[in-house]
């Protein structure tokens, strides 16, 4: 089918399901009516929650709960635009609706008049982990939180975020339940119980009265163990239980850390601040946050119980007089406890530059923004707005490597190179630890490529409201040319300002079939879009099709 007779079936999908008169009223009232179903066995389900949100916001949302048969029905709606929501206990929140014919965008047209009647939204099992806590001996760990991680992957930057908590109950048990698909890591973060305030620690000594090497239950990761490199995780199909996540809390030699911190801006000790203790994670040099009992004290002085023997990272912010602080420092922890550990926090050091257009050096680029993406989730990514004459400050953390955007460039313009000191950071990344620091230049070159084209859903169906990738080939020192958008109304999307080169393009609804942004196993990506290469300028359409689900 072409694209005119697709852009025939998806007009036909949007029109009212009875003829009223043309041209239609402007102030006439339409509404929507649709049915709800497991997206597996096609059963309708009662007591969803469908919400109907208007684009525009001085309009209220509606509300409407699904009877017996799965149905559900807003009605006396002005025209507009219009998202749609759907909610219930058990399964992943839905955001999108089908017709016979095609599938609505994300917000899609309602017209005057118009009765859009026979929506269906088909809602996603949720998956659930659930398991015990025990000590070595078997008794059940009662109060112990349960931690679930995801890996991620996001423009260069591999980290691993937390998904859900949970708690033991008084037998050890715990459940997490509405969870997407996808690879969980299990940390089971015990905690010693507190003795109180005003009660003072009694220490063990040994025959010689000498402090006898402290043992403690630790943070233990599934299938048992304490060390964060040898964790397994637990690969979760949609909808599905997994039931018997046993862990033995492990019993190791531990240490304490203390130190004191201290403000590199008023040099005074700083009492309130957030600490995070990482360490390397099971995939890759991505880092996980490790769980740990931190307390920080009046005048600065802050304490970390129950380390196990590893390498970690203590990483410190804090704000004063406005601006943010930061810290980090390496911590090598073996058989003895580390107390002279002085960690000053300094405000973040600030990179000057500027931005220009190749082809016009004076032209106003005050829409752009500039952006520091970092390869790692120890540092928050960072952006600056562009001023007169092309001027930008961005803060940066010291030691972080960093990919340079543009992001709201002029239409057609792509960055073309960032050079410090005379060479080219556009691939390799940008890294700084101190000293004297060049200005960043960046130029903008306006012809870019254009690529679009329209997305198929099966033999019939044009794709409304999928999300598009442009992914770069090879993907690493390219992470700036990375683009994503949705198909519009028809079907249709558009890359504008393409730097030359080779690229893979995909599409997809829900979830994209591969992780785009994993460089290293990017070839599983490829036999799911279609490869094009652009040269400077070049304008290309085509045709592409659906990708299937990820295995």
């Amino acid at each position: 089918m072409g694209v005119l007779a697709r852009l025939g079936v998806a007009a036909l999908a949007l029109a009212a399901a009875g003829a009223g008169q043309y041209p239609p009223d402007p102030a006439a009232r339409g509404s929507i009516a649709g049915t709800v179903v497991d997206q597996q066995t096609r059963r309708p389900l009662r007591r969803v929650l469908v919400i109907l949100q208007p684009a525009e916001p001085q309009q209220p949302a509606l509300s409407s709960t699904t009877d017996d048969y799965g149905n559900f029905e807003f009605r006396n709606l002005p025209a507009g635009r219009y998202s749609l929501a759907a909610r219930r206990a058990g399964y992943l929140p839905a955001w999108s609706a089908e017709t016979p014919h095609t599938r609505l965008p994300a917000i899609f047209p309602l017209l005057p008049g118009e009765n859009l009647r026979g929506l269906l939204i088909a809602m996603r099992s949720a998956g659930v982990l659930a398991g015990t806590v025990r000590f070595v001996d078997g008794e059940p760990a009662v109060g112990v939180r349960v931690e679930l991680y995801r890996e991620y992957f996001y423009r260069g930057r591999h980290g691993f975020e937390r998904a859900a908590t949970a708690s033991t109950d008084d037998r050890g048990a715990w459940r997490v339940y509405g969870l997407a698909p996808g690879n969980y890591y299990v940390a089971a973060a015990y905690t010693p119980p507190e003795a109180g305030a005003n009660v003072r620690e009694q220490l063990q000594l040994d025959e010689n009265g000498l402090p006898v090497p402290e043992e403690s239950f630790v943070t233990t990761y599934y299938p048992s163990t304490p060390r964060l490199l040898e964790a397994v995780p637990l690969r979760l199909q949609p909808g599905s239980e997994l039931a018997n996540i046993d862990i033995f809390l492990a019993k190791v030699r531990t240490v304490r850390v203390r130190g004191e911190l201290a403000s590199g801006l008023s040099g005074r000790p700083l009492g309130a601040a957030e600490l995070r203790l990482r360490q390397r994670g099971p995939a890759g040099e991505a880092m996980m946050d490790v769980p740990a009992p931190a307390r920080i004290f009046p005048g600065g002085r802050f304490e970390i119980r129950g380390l196990a023997p590893g390498s970690y990272l203590l990483a410190v912010e804090a704000a004063e007089a406005g601006e943010r602080l930061t810290g980090r420092v390496p911590l090598t922890v073996a058989g003895q406890s580390i107390d002279n550990v002085v960690l000053l926090l300094r405000p973040l050091p600030r990179l000057a530059g500027r931005l220009r257009l190749e082809e016009d050096p004076q032209a106003d680029l005050s829409a752009a923004r500039v952006v520091l993406e970092p390869h790692t989730d120890t540092a928050g990514a960072s952006s600056a707005a562009v001023g007169p004459g092309g001027l930008f400050e961005i803060a940066f953390v010291p030691g972080e490597t960093y990919d340079v955007l543009v992001t709201d460039a002029p239409e057609g313009a792509y960055l073309k190179s960032a050079r410090i000191g005379g060479f080219d950071v556009l691939a390799t990344g940008f890294n700084f630890e101190g000293g004297a620091l060049p200005p960043l230049e960046l130029v903008l070159a306006r012809r870019g490529a254009t690529i679009s084209g329209e997305v198929a859903d099966g033999a019939t169906r044009v794709a409304l409201g999928a999300t598009v990738a442009l992914i770069p080939e090879p993907a690493r020192g390219r992470m700036h040319h990375y683009q994503t958008t949705t198909t519009n109304e028809h079907g249709l999307f558009a890359f504008r300002g393409v730097a030359p080169g080779r690229y893979t393009l995909m599409s997809w609804w829900d979830e994209p079939p591969c992780e785009i942004y994993a460089v290293e196993s990017l070839e599983s990506c490829r036999r799911f879009g279609s490869s094009i290469e652009v040269r400077e300028g070049e304008e290309r359409f085509l045709g592409l099709r659906l990708s299937g689900p990820g295995p």
